[in-house]
């Protein structure tokens, strides 16, 4: 029971990629990804949690700077993207993360008024 709200949708194709991307990097073929959407009010949420490894504290605080990778092969330009997409929708990202547990990404938009249920 989401409310429809305008979005470019190859930009959310994008960030819903480039988030389950790092997940399943994450897990290393092992554990499982879990996308769930919810209807709280005037926002709607996406989740996407991994069971990977987890991200430090200690990086936690850089994941959105350009140019930060953990990834030997990584540009680090991956996740900024998606919270500049994420900012052009009205919304936001936040992370939560246990080492060795996973990790969630939790992208919330606020529905215009006239839309929410």
């Amino acid at each position: 029971d989401l409310p429809l709200i305008m979005m470019n949708d190859r930009e959310i194709k994008q960030l819903f990629l480039n988030i389950a991307r790092n997940g399943m990097e994450a897990m290393d073929n092992k554990g499982s990804l879990h996308i769930s959407t919810r209807n709280n009010g005037n926002k709607i949420e996406l989740r996407i949690a991994d069971q990977g490894i987890g991200i430090p504290p200690e990086q936690m605080q850089h994941l959105f700077e350009p140019f930060f990778s953990t990834k030997t092969q990584g540009t680090g330009l991956g996740l900024p993207l998606c919270l500049s997409i994420a900012e052009r929708h009205n919304g936001r990202i936040d992370v939560e993360s246990k080492e060795g547990e996973g990790t969630a990404f939790i992208v919330t938009f606020t529905v215009p008024e006239e839309r929410a249920s």
